[in-house]
C-alpha cells in the first residue's frame, strides 16, 4: 500500500515524501513537525511551517511500516519489516531503544496510553504487548493462523481486536494471553471495521454484501447482520452519537441503519445508476450524485428523498456547495451548469456557454462566483447572482480536467489533457504555464498561499511546483496507475 498524506493547518504547511513508499505519517502540532516512515528504511522529520527537512533517522534494516507517538515527550516508535521496533528520541535525533521478539515483519503498532503499553501485530501470526516503562514484553498473543495485518483497541485498552489475512478477527481476553473471541467475519474481503470508544461494539462490512455488528459484551456473539445490499458495500459511516450507520453500495442504494433497533431504518432506491458521489451536507442530510444523470438530497430523519434534482441530460461530472449549504451547483457532460436551491428544493437557474462537457467546478468562498473547466478547452467565470458569464479564459489546447482556487481567490490553477498546469490571474485575465506532465493532468491543489502547486497526472506522478520559479520542487513517482 502506497500512501501520500498532506497535513494542512493554519500555516497551510505540506509534508511530502521519500525515495520509496510512504507507509506512515505522524503530525506533531505542539512542536510543529511531521514525521514520516518509508519503505526506503528511513524516518524523516520535517518542519511543518516551511517544508524544510530537519533531520533523518536511520536504523531499520527493512521497510518501516508503522509509526506511533509515545506518551513520553519527544519519543516515538517505529515498526519494520526487519521484525524490530525502535524507540526514537526526537531531541537526540536518533535511536533510544530497540525492541526485539517477533520473528517476521511487524505490520502495525498502536499505543494504549492509559496503561503505558505498546501493541504490535506481526506477520509471524502473533501480537505482543510491551511495557513502555521498562520496555519489557508483557504478553505474547498467539491465535491467528496467518499474518496479523492490523490491530485496534478500545480507549482504555480493555479490548484488543486484531485482523489477519485469512479474514479472521480475534478479540483478546481481558488481561489474558489468549483470544477470547474468534470471529470468522466474512466470506469476502473485509472492507472496513469499526470499534466503538468503549470497546463494546465491533462493526464490519465486506465485499460479500453484508454488514455485521458484533456485541462484545455477549461473549463475542454476533449481534446481528444488516442484510439488504445486493453488491459490495463500499463505504460505512458510523454515527456513534446517534447510534446509526450509513452505508453505500454498488447496488445503487444508500441505506441508513438504526443500530439500537438493529434494523434497516431507510432504504433509498431512487438511483438507477451507480452512485458516483456521496457528500454529507450536514449532520442530518446526504447529497448524492449518480451516473443516472440525477442529483439527490436525502434526509436521514425521514423515510425517503427530500427532493430529486433532475434536469441534466448528461452524466453529472462535478458538484459544489455554497458555504451556507443553501445552494448546490452541478456541472454535466451536457455542457450546462445548474444552480439548485436546497431550501426551496427547486432549480434556480441553468447557465449555458460551454460547447462541450464540463468536467470540473469550484466556487468562491463568498458564494458569488464559480469557475468551470470544459472539454471545449476553456475556463469560464460565472456570476451566480446575475446568472451571467463574466469572462472566458482561453489557452489550454485540450480539455480542462481540474481547477483549484488559491487561498486569496485571486488566482486559479488548472490542469488539462494537454499535459499542462497553468496559473490564471483572475483580475488581469492572464495565464502562466507552471509546467508540464508527460500525460494529462487530473488533479491540482494550491498550497502555501499560492506559493506551491501540486498536480497529479495520468503519467503516475505527483509533482510539487514552485510557482514563482516554475520549477519542480518534488516529484513523487511511486504510483503504478494514473
Amino acid at each position: 500500500v502506497r500512501i501520500w498524506q498532506i497535513e494542512r493547518d493554519a500555516s497551510d504547511a505540506v509534508v511530502y515524501g521519500h525515495a520509496n513508499t510512504i507507509t506512515s505519517i505522524l503530525v506533531d502540532r505542539e512542536y510543529q513537525r511531521v514525521i514520516s516512515a518509508s519503505e526506503d528504511r528511513t524516518i524523516k522529520v520535517w518542519n511543518l511551517a516551511d517544508l524544510s527537512p530537519e533531520f533523518q533517522m536511520v536504523g531499520h534494516r527493512g521497510h518501516v511500516y508503522s509509526l506511533v507517538a509515545l506518551p513520553q515527550e519527544h519519543q516515538l516508535a517505529s515498526a519494520s519489516e526487519d521484525s524490530t521496533i525502535i524507540i526514537w528520541d526526537l531531541q537526540m535525533q536518533g535511536r533510544k531503544e530497540l525492541l526485539e521478539g517477533h520473528s517476521q515483519a511487524i505490520n502495525q503498532i498502536i499505543t494504549i496510553a492509559d496503561k503505558n503499553q505498546l501493541v504490535s501485530a506481526s506477520s509471524d501470526k502473533t501480537l505482543k504487548v510491551w511495557n513502555l516503562t521498562d520496555l519489557s514484553e508483557v504478553k505474547h498473543l498467539k491465535g491467528h493462523n496467518s499474518a496479523v495485518t492490523c490491530v485496534a483497541a478500545s480507549e482504555d485498552g480493555v479490548q484488543i481486536v486484531s485482523g489477519s489475512q485469512d479474514g479472521i478477527i480475534l478479540i483478546w481476553e481481558r488481561d489474558g494471553i489468549s483470544a477470547n473471541i474468534i470471529i470468522n467475519a466474512h466470506l469476502g474481503s473485509v472492507n472496513d471495521i469499526e470499534l466503538n470508544h468503549e470497546g463494546t461494539r465491533l462493526i464490519s462490512c465486506s465485499a460479500d454484501k453484508a454488514i455485521k455488528v458484533w456485541d462484545l459484551q455477549r461473549q463475542g456473539c454476533m449481534d446481528f447482520v444488516l442484510s439488504g445490499h445486493t453488491e459490495s458495500v463500499r463505504t460505512m459511516l458510523y454515527l456513534e452519537n446517534e447510534d446509526k450507520l450509513v452505508t453505500g453500495s454498488d447496488d445503487k442504494t444508500i441505506k441508513v441503519w438504526d443500530l439500537k433497533r438493529k434494523s434497516e431504518e431507510f432504504s433509498f432506491t431512487g438511483h438507477v445508476g451507480a452512485v458516483s458521489a456521496l457528500i454529507m451536507k450536514d449532520r442530518r442530510h446526504l447529497l448524492t450524485g449518480s451516473a443516472d444523470k440525477t442529483m439527490r438530497t436525502w434526509s436521514i430523519d425521514s423515510d425517503g428523498v427530500e427532493f430529486t434534482q433532475v434536469g441534466h441530460s448528461g452524466a453529472i461530472k462535478g458538484l459544489a456547495f455554497s458555504s451556507s449549504s443553501s445552494r448546490a451547483v452541478s456541472v454535466s457532460a451536457d455542457g450546462t451548469i445548474k444552480v439548485w436551491n436546497l431550501e426551496k428544493m427547486n432549480e434556480d437557474m441553468t447557465l449555458r456557454g460551454h460547447s462541450q462537457a464540463i468536467n470540473t467546478i469550484v466556487i468562491t468562498s463568498d458564494d458569488k462566483k464559480v469557475a468551470t473547466g470544459s472539454e471545449d478547452q476553456t475556463i469560464k467565470i460565472w456570476n451566480l447572482e446575475s446568472g451571467f458569464e463574466e469572462f472566458t479564459l482561453e489557452g489550454h489546447q485540450k480539455g480542462v480536467n481540474t481547477l483549484a482556487l488559491t487561498s486569496s481567490e485571486s488566482f486559479l490553477l488548472s490542469g488539462s489533457a494537454d499535459y499542462s498546469v497553468r496559473l490564471w490571474d483572475l483580475s488581469k485575465k492572464t495565464e502562466t504555464i507552471i509546467g508540464y506532465h508527460a500525460d494529462q493532468v487530473l488533479a491540482v491543489l494550491s498550497l502555501l498561499q499560492g506559493q506551491r502547486a501540486v498536480s497529479g497526472s495520468a503519467d503516475k506522478k505527483i509533482i510539487v511546483w514552485d510557482v514563482d520559479s516554475k520549477t519542480q520542487s518534488h516529484v513523487f513517482r511511486h504510483h503504478t496507475e494514473a
